[in-house]
């Protein structure tokens, strides 16, 4: 989407203290649980990790679990990863397309004879459970073969939930644990999701990662990526237009991404530099459908958008402003922390996550309050 990516290749910016706690953990032999809110980078970063990692003779393996509806597709997503090793992802890829009823490829057949289990993708009945858990071993055990250490991504981890009948943590916990020659990375957006499946000495992965949780890059950083870029679009270098943009997005990855492309575009286009309210109004009509949904999906709780409409007025204290209402105060707050919508400032005091869905429900939402207080909505 973007004209550049501050967060990956020569341009990334803000993440190097992240990146080498990260690496220097799997280089350890250590899991890493990375969390944040949505659109705070986290695919962006393990990216980067495994592309440097790759650098220094590891095998990797990306499965972005929230596009997986069953056991058997998780199955061919873990066992694709692994292959591409071999740059033979896209052989195994056609071997499920089209049902073949033997494996072709030479290479592939090759690695189908050293691991029988893969013979299992061109059968019609298979117990799908125990080819996900030859699926898990394949990670440690190709990685062993070759002499090589491996680092697997499960992103979006937290969307295991909804495959789990209560044996699919289990069958990860039982076979992880004991790999020595892999390390893993496990990503989410939720907070309490991934606190139930991590944090808790009851959860099921409690104490097999160590944990990494996201915030907004430092402005400074950004500061110096728009001046850089400012000189070689020729864009006049304007100090308070880059100020009132970082104040606004605070640092948030994306935003402050897309303002700054948004500049660059108005700026090869009119060859001006937009004002503060011209770079928020583009931002806003980029987003529109973005924000129009995340707001529907607050909206299903009436008492989810009271918590939102009071936080996002800036009042003093949140619990105060709702205390003659019909909200369950500390439920709400917990729901919404957990779900990434907001964030907890210093002082208890409750903020947006996301800046410009902020600005959207001010000058959007705000006009329903009355009629949402007054239980009309």
């Amino acid at each position: 989407m973007f004209l550049f990516n501050p967060e990956s290749g020569e341009n990334f910016i803000g993440r190097e203290k992240e990146i080498d706690f990260m690496v220097e953990q799997i280089r350890l032999g250590q899991n890493v649980l990375l969390t944040a809110p949505r659109r705070f980078g986290k695919t962006t970063l393990v990216r980067e990790i495994i592309s440097r990692l790759k650098k220094t003779n590891f095998y990797t393996a990306y499965i972005d679990i929230f596009p997986v509806t069953t056991i058997n597709h998780l199955s061919s997503e873990i066992a694709e990863a692994v292959l591409e090793n071999h740059n033979l992802g896209e052989e195994f890829q056609k071997l499920k397309k089209f049902e073949k009823s033997v494996i072709e490829n030479n290479e592939l057949k090759k690695e189908a004879d050293e691991f029988i289990f893969l013979q299992q993708f061109i059968e019609k009945s298979v117990d799908n459970y125990q080819l996900l858990g030859s699926c898990i071993d394949f990670i440690e055990e190709f990685s062993i073969r070759n002499k090589k250490r491996m680092v697997c991504v499960f992103d979006e981890f937290g969307d295991i939930n909804k495959l789990d009948d209560g044996r699919l943590t289990k069958l990860f916990k039982s076979k992880i644990q004991k790999h020595i020659n892999t390390s893993y990375i496990f990503s989410g957006s939720y907070d309490s999701v991934m606190g139930s499946l991590f944090d808790g000495i009851k959860s099921p992965f409690y104490r097999l990662a160590r944990k990494v949780k996201l915030q907004e890059i430092e402005k400074q950083q950004f500061k110096k990526l728009y001046a850089t870029l400012f000189e070689n679009y020729g864009i006049p270098f304007r100090e308070d237009l880059i100020n009132q943009i970082l104040d606004f997005t605070n640092g948030h990855p994306y935003y402050s991404q897309l303002a700054l492309q948004e500049i660059i575009i108005h700026h090869l286009v009119t060859e001006k530099t937009p004002e503060f309210d011209e770079v928020v109004k583009k931002m806003v009509l980029s987003e529109k459908d973005y924000l129009e949904k995340t707001w529907e999906d607050i909206a299903t709780s009436k008492q989810h958008i009271k918590t939102v409409l009071a936080v996002t007025k800036g009042v003093s204290g949140v619990y105060t402003s709702l205390r003659n209402t019909n909200v369950n105060i500390y439920r709400s707050l917990k729901a919404l922390i957990g779900n990434g919508t907001l964030l907890v400032a210093p002082g208890k005091k409750f903020r947006m996550s996301d800046p410009l869905l902020n600005f959207w429900i001010k000058q959007n939402a705000h006009k329903q309050d009355l009629k949402i207080t007054t239980g009309e909505v």
